[in-house]
């Protein structure tokens, strides 16, 4: 499946939901003016982001945890300013994502039990992402400015000198890997996945026999085409060297075991004026300067802030 696309800035790619009642709450690990994040909440974040728990490194741990501070800092410094997100503007932001990816509700549900994600937690995720863009909009939209000269050099520096543009055809079988007492298991049913379509087993009936990827499973494992840099880096070093209809793996991703066939590969000869992605370039610009003013933002926020690290 392609990318979703959007504005989800360094803070936002974790997030924390609220505690259940009844949940017994382990121990307050951040406080942060008024609000208390507790440990169960940095451990439900960091299995968001399909990591074990018990081998994240304190480092690791600590990186996570500043961010979910930061996250509630934006959350009150939006609450002081009375900037709002609506139940129906999260329903619009999530809808937009199944029409991208061409899911149904059930697909969609499977995609998200597969990262971790509740669908409250993924509500959670576009309301949070929603909000930024709003505080952008109100606190920082006047303090970005994108220059002529800076879109030119942009374009001579990086659009220019694009000529073609590496596209690659795929499909997998998945074999997930939700949890590590499962890792061994799942390494030998990618082996022996493998072994089958190397010795000539039709890959369309192995994907509908074997892969966990019921989206891309229906259609044989086809996965699409994807351009250089789309792909999880594991996956882009597989099939960098592979030939159209070759096989390889299994390839490790945080997802599970791949075993990937290269349906085909192609070149598109691009040569494309400056006005032609005048749009593209003026966009990326914003966005980089956009989230540089939010974290900015932020850390000024922050020397006002009461924050305790308990962790």
């Amino acid at each position: 499946m392609k990318k979703v696309t959007g504005i989800v800035f360094f803070f936002l790619l974790v997030f924390s939901t609220p505690l259940q009642a009844g949940e017994v709450i382990d121990r307050i690990v951040a406080v942060v003016n008024d609000d208390l994040i507790t440990l169960s909440e940095l451990k439900e974040t960091i299995s968001t982001l399909n990591t074990d728990t018990q081998t994240i490194s304190k480092k690791e741990e600590r990186s996570i945890l500043e961010q979910m501070i930061e996250q509630r800092l934006l959350e009150q410094e939006a609450k002081k300013l009375g900037i709002t997100v609506t139940e129906s503007e999260v329903d619009a932001a999530i809808e937009s994502v199944k029409k991208n990816l061409n899911l149904t509700d059930e697909q969609m549900r499977e995609v998200l039990e597969r990262q971790n994600l509740s669908p409250e937690s993924f509500r959670q995720q576009w309301r949070i992402q929603i909000l930024a863009n709003k505080l952008i909009a109100s606190q920082l939209k006047g303090q970005i400015a994108i220059t002529e000269d800076e879109i030119r050099k942009e374009y001579e520096e990086n659009y220019k000198q694009s000529k073609t543009v590496d596209e690659v055809r795929i499909a997998h079988v998945l074999i997930p890997v939700n949890s590590p007492d499962e890792e061994e298991k799942a390494r030998e049913t990618a082996e022996k996945v493998l072994k089958l379509a190397e010795s000539g087993y039709e890959f369309e009936k192995l994907a509908k026999e074997y892969s966990k990827d019921s989206v891309s499973a229906e259609r044989g494992g086809d996965l699409g085409y994807f351009k250089k840099g789309d792909l999880a880096k594991p996956i882009e070093d597989a099939v960098e060297n592979t030939p159209v209809g070759g096989i390889v793996g299994p390839v490790r991703s945080p997802m599970g075991y791949h075993i990937i066939k290269v349906i085909d590969k192609k070149e598109a000869s691009e040569e494309r004026p400056l006005e032609a992605v005048r749009d593209e370039i003026r966009e990326k610009l914003y966005r980089q300067k956009a989230e540089k003013a939010l974290k900015n933002w932020i850390e000024q926020i922050k020397k006002t802030a009461y924050i305790e690290v308990k962790l």
